[in-house]
């Protein structure tokens, strides 16, 4: 758990609550929520609620209420197994809401339930993903004690992000004036309605206003007692915007004028998962390290973290990997997990997401897919940007396409090409999605498909969706409905007219190309160059370990220098990928022990082709340099780079001379830096001492002439 605020002040009247809201009070993501709510939904193995409620704690709160629409049983029963339930100074307790449509309803039952608000307040769904320190809890309650008219009602956070990337899709984007100096909202304005109304009254006797078009709403909220008091009394507040709308546009001859502030995070990281692309784009943040700490190797639900082996690939303990599975990158297992077979094809997972106890045969490409708890993938199978709830079953020789959804326990195959954008769920009713408004909850929806759900074993499966031997049935929904429009792993796009608009408004504060936001990786020829080397070594060598003496080194420098040529690297560049690629593909291993073992034969087979490339002093360095870089993305690794020093210069391919070189040029301020420095120094005092003792024996040599 972490560090509460800033200081161990405990006074009663001074304790910071939060209200969470489980119930995402939408339809997002039928048919998952039907038998899940949002807020359990698994995040890189991890309930989303974790990630809020380890929010909430770090920025000081210490009594969290969770208010329960839909599945309020299940989210009443992970609370209280959950390692908040014996948090005695971060107290979680849940409330059931009563028959909610919306934030608005939820927010007006606050005082039935008898939830005493006594003070300042911060509001969050369940579905919020922050390492945000909430400095905007200091900074309202600031303003507010220095507010004479009490107008002050509320904080909200807001994340610098430009157009393109990766956590902004069309409804998201906004247009907002604060006030420079004061952080005042002046204008709060959703674009996704295309046209633009701007009271120009609210700028009058303002002389700096920042008109900004590159933020997005964070849905956290910092509030007074007010805000509970104005839903109470407004209800035709559905929703935190329409309150927001209400008070920047209203007359300041009003007799309640209140005030809205923006807080602007730029280096920190707060998103909300509020459709499938958010969901994809969190996920490859959280993997990508956006969210640290909340990351794999150091936060889990489960208390058992993962091992990071670098790239972004997170194992967690007791999953089997077999010699033909490759680990792209920014990729999650979870325990118990067991991937591919010794024997047979190979299995590739890159930017995917992989449950507990999962089971993936040979021959299997996963490509940003999200695999819950429980699914088994058989051989032959390829899944691209899909979810698979949990108890999945995908028979052999199955093609998922982009952007499908199967709920728990769908079965699908074998021999079937899932059309892109398909949803199955066990469930066989098709309800009618026009008699639902868009603000609607999941439990409302979820009820009208219990109620007329006819019993399974009654109804044929189409076999043309879901195979021979599949089980399910294919989800209706109607496009049409703003709710679903979204709902896809990328959402329709602007208009081209607005798409313009929207790209001169904010051309001029553009500082990041959006390539940046494509996975983290750059698409560079040197790139593309090492994840062929990787293949190689994957393919010639890791494959045939421990039996080392099978590996076909001619084969394996044949084969790069085939690609060297097509991507036109120079020597110094292969030979970066080649000492990289090396490290890169001991991620299989589940000790250190292993790994090291493995980098010190790899090294030692391939020394010969390393010395086709490494030449100079200069090439030596860069060598270094390139290998060192590369044992800090894995601690397994790390344990072996003196290892790894010590069999080049046995081998010849590095000269003592520059090992010397390098580590007294050494004066990286990075902290793994330092300690793969310290682990080598045993090899620099043997060099050192060996080279001593070659000078004092040419000496002894010249003398006795």
């Amino acid at each position: 758990m972490p560090a509460r605020g800033k200081d161990n002040h405990w006074d009663d009247d001074e304790v910071l609550q939060a209200i969470v809201l489980s119930d995402a009070f939408t339809n997002r993501f039928m048919p998952l929520s039907s038998y899940l709510p949002r807020a359990l939904m698994p995040v890189a193995n991890t309930p989303l609620i974790d990630y809020t409620l380890e929010f909430l704690a770090a920025a000081g709160v210490q009594e969290v209420y969770v208010l329960c629409g839909a599945h309020a049983d299940k989210v009443e029963a992970y609370i209280k197994q959950s390692k908040y339930a014996d948090e005695p100074r971060f107290t979680v307790k849940t409330y059931r809401l009563q028959r909610c449509l919306n934030v608005g309803d939820a927010l007006r039952e606050i005082d039935a339930l008898g939830i005493h608000i006594r003070g300042t307040f911060v509001l969050v769904t369940g579905d919020i993903v922050s390492n945000c320190r909430l400095d905007a809890i200091e900074k309202h309650n600031a303003r507010v004690a220095g507010d004479k008219t009490n107008s002050t009602i509320m904080t909200m956070l807001f994340k610098h992000t430009e157009p393109g990337h990766r956590l902004r899709s069309a409804e998201d984007e906004l247009a907002v004036a604060l006030e420079s100096d004061t952080g005042l909202l002046l204008s709060y304005e959703q674009l996704a309605n295309k046209d633009l109304h701007l009271s120009l009254g609210a700028f009058a006797g303002r002389p700096k206003v920042e008109f900004r078009t590159n933020l997005v709403d964070c849905h956290v909220y910092v509030c007074s007692p007010e805000v509970k008091m104005l839903f109470a009394d407004n209800f035709d507040y559905e929703c935190m915007s329409d309150l927001v709308k209400d008070v920047v546009e209203r007359d300041e001859s009003q007799i309640c004028e209140y005030r809205v502030y923006g807080e602007v995070i730029r280096d920190e990281y707060a998103a909300r998962v509020g459709s499938l692309q958010s969901y994809n784009a969190v996920s490859m943040d959280i993997m990508q390290r956006w969210t640290y700490p909340l990351v794999p190797d150091l936060f889990s639900s489960s208390g058992a973290c993962a091992t990071h082996k670098g790239r972004n690939v997170y194992v967690q303990p007791g999953v089997y990997l077999s010699r033909t599975s490759v680990l792209k990158r920014s990729v999650v297992i979870g325990s118990e997990s067991r991937i591919g077979r010794d024997s047979g094809p190979q299995t590739t997972i890159t930017n995917s997401v992989i449950g507990r106890g999962c089971t993936i045969g040979t021959g299997v490409t996963l490509d940003n897919a999200y695999l819950w708890d429980g699914v088994v993938v058989d051989d032959n199978c390829t899944i691209t940007s899909s979810v698979l709830a949990h108890g999945v079953h995908v028979k052999h020789d199955v093609i998922i396409n982009k952007g499908c959804l199967l709920s728990k326990d769908v079965v699908v195959g074998p021999d079937l090409n899932v059309p892109a954008n398909s949803k199955f769920s066990l469930t066989s009713s098709k309800p009618d999605f026009n008699d639902f408004s868009s603000d609607e909850d999941e439990d409302v929806l979820a009820q009208a498909s219990e109620d007329t759900i006819t019993p399974i074993s009654a109804v044929p499966y189409n076999t043309d969706h879901v195979g021979e031997e599949g089980k399910g049935f294919l989800w209706q929904v109607d496009e049409d409905n703003p709710e679903y429009r979204f709902n896809h792993w990328d959402p329709p796009a602007i208009d081209d007219d607005e798409q313009s608009d929207t790209g001169s408004v904010s051309s001029f504060d553009m500082e990041e190309s959006e390539e940046e936001y494509e996975f983290g990786l750059p698409s560079d020829p040197f790139t593309a160059f090492y994840e062929e080397v990787l293949d190689v070594i994957r393919e010639r060598v890791r494959r045939v370990a421990p039996n080392f003496s099978a590996v076909q080194v001619d084969n394996v420098a044949l084969e790069i220098s085939a690609s060297r040529a097509a991507h036109d690297m120079t020597p110094k560049d292969t030979a970066r990928a080649i000492v990289t690629s090396i490290v890169g593909s001991s991620d299989a291993f589940d000790t250190a022990k292993e790994t090291v073992l493995y980098l010190k034969q790899t090294y030692l087979r391939l020394g010969c082709v390393l010395g086709n490339y490494i030449k100079s002093r200069d090439d030596q360095l860069a060598a270094i340099n390139a290998i060192e870089d590369a044992c800090t993305t894995s601690d397994y690794a790390a344990a072996g780079f003196q290892t790894i020093l010590h069999g080049l210069y046995n081998d010849d391919v590095l000269e003592e001379e520059s090992i010397l070189s390098w580590y007294k040029t050494h004066d990286s301020q990075d902290e793994l830096k330092k300690k793969l420095h310290t682990q080598v120094k045993p090899l620099i005092e043997w060099l050192e001492n060996a080279e001593e003792e070659s000078d004092e024996g040419e000496s002894s040599e010249e003398d006795s002439d």
